[in-house]
């Protein structure tokens, strides 16, 4: 994981735009995109910077993480990865980052599949916060589905969807949410959620 990586991810932990963090560390918008993907080589000055919006020892930023080992398939099942972030490349996405851990599912034909841990609310209660969603690059999306939707600047979520024309708009099941419409052309990937499975933490919680 780059330092532009965990950059974004303790961005995304904290609900910040490109925009506000930007504002925080007196950079413009378009320079902390070119920092996430790694264009810009960071100063110790701009790292002490980083560390002080989250809170966080500059150690944090060069710290490497164990990469999980994808378990041996089992008959009827297949291990996929489960991720916090995705990049986008300039024709699909790009899975630079470790995966946080493997997951095994039933085994179907379509392989192009992947998981991405929830964080947040806007799904909330049909998808939780610390939920897994399992997600199709292959099955075309519907009107009325759930899908990952990644936009231009690599912000990600997870909503319903509803396709106008030219317009795609986004729904959360948490009705605290209004509805937002984007042209088709400020999304740079949209895939259909196929599944999803509870966190075993929140589980407990709601049976204890």
């Amino acid at each position: 994981m780059s330092v532009g990586d965990i950059i974004r991810k303790f961005r995304r932990e904290r609900d910040f735009s490109q925009e506000y963090l930007a504002e925080l560390v007196g950079k413009s918008q378009e320079q902390i995109s070119l920092i996430e993907r790694g264009n810009i080589d960071l100063n110790t000055e701009l790292i002490q910077k980083f560390a002080k919006v989250f809170d966080v020892s500059p150690s944090e930023f060069f710290k490497e993480d164990a990469v999980p080992e994808k378990p041996k398939d089992i008959i009827g099942l297949e291990s996929i990865p489960v991720y916090t972030e995705i990049h986008a490349g300039e024709k699909s996405l790009m899975f630079t980052e470790k995966p946080l851990e493997y997951i095994a599912i039933p085994k179907t034909e379509n392989s192009q599949k992947f998981a991405m841990k929830v964080k947040g609310d806007s799904m909330k209660p049909k998808i939780e916060n610390g939920d897994i969603v399992i997600i199709s690059q292959k099955r075309e999306p519907k009107s009325g589905d759930i899908c990952f939707v990644m936009f231009e600047n690599e912000d990600t979520c997870i909503r319903y969807i509803q396709f106008h024309n030219d317009l795609i708009t986004l729904s959360s099941a948490n009705t605290d949410n209004p509805p937002e419409t984007f042209r088709r052309e400020e999304v740079k990937f949209l895939y259909k959620v196929i599944g999803y499975y509870r966190s075993v933490k929140r589980s407990e919680e709601h049976t204890s």
